[in-house]
């Protein structure tokens, strides 16, 4: 058994690691345009559809024979909804933590990311990141976020203090334009799923973890609101991980 974890947008290898229980042969990769990995020079390439194409070929040898389970937030969800769709790999289960990609290119939601982008591009070499900073928190798009949720908003000033931000901006434009499912793709998917939402986080919305729970036939679990605490929250996800994937270990 290989368990898959997948990332959120701008997020790495290590995102997960305070939700996940104790789990054998867990496979953590960081998808192309994050941590170590160079962007692809191809716009395309940044597509959900390619990135799953891209993780699949990573996938270790001895997984294609044995179930996989994949837990994925937000866009590692969607990256692994892809593979799910795709039936390249027998799968045994599959976690949606925070969807928040959906049939939409640039979903409202997500438009915070193409605003990133810009304003990373108006920094030079040499200059700090407090001047994106302050031009980020003067942004009604990101007051509204944080004004619903200090945990999503912290976040999103990740995206900004990151390693390599700048050189990475246009992960934050190109991804976010990419649709991650047509609707009449589930019709033939019979694979048991959990979605575990945020009530309050805006990027992450509540709304569309419904419609994923709805399309998948899924039950959904919503955390306590990781505004107020979110190693609380981290701790809750960890423990119904743990019961949810009971017969992995």
């Amino acid at each position: 058994m290989t368990v898959l974890v997948l990332h959120d947008l701008g997020g790495d290898s290590s995102q997960l690691a305070s939700m996940l229980p104790q789990l054998p042969d867990v496979w953590a990769p960081d998808l192309p345009a994050h941590g170590m990995n160079a962007v692809p020079a191809d716009a395309e390439a940044l597509s959900v559809y390619r990135l799953a194409q891209q993780v699949a070929q990573g996938m270790p040898q001895h997984a294609s024979g044995a179930p996989l389970t994949v837990i994925g937030l937000g866009l590692g969800a969607a990256v692994g909804l892809r593979i799910a769709l795709s039936g390249v790999f027998r799968m045994d289960r599959f976690v949606a933590i925070r969807p928040s990609f959906t049939h939409q290119t640039l979903p409202e939601h997500l438009t915070i990311y193409p605003v990133l982008a810009d304003l990373l591009g108006t920094t030079t070499y040499g200059t700090g990141i407090d001047q994106v900073m302050a031009k980020l928190v003067t942004t009604g798009i990101y007051n509204d976020i944080r004004s619903a949720s200090r945990a999503a908003a912290t976040e999103v000033e990740r995206q900004i203090t990151a390693p390599g931000a700048r050189d990475r901006r246009m992960r934050l434009a190109d991804i976010p334009m990419h649709p991650a499912f047509e609707a009449h793709e589930f019709d033939t998917l019979d694979l048991p799923s959990m979605v575990i939402a945020d009530p309050t986080d805006p990027v992450h919305p509540l709304s569309v973890a419904a419609q994923w729970s709805d399309l998948l036939g899924a039950a959904q679990r919503v955390t306590p609101d990781r505004g107020r605490d979110p190693h609380g929250a981290d701790a809750w996800i960890r423990h119904q991980l743990d019961a949810y994937l009971v017969g992995v270990r």
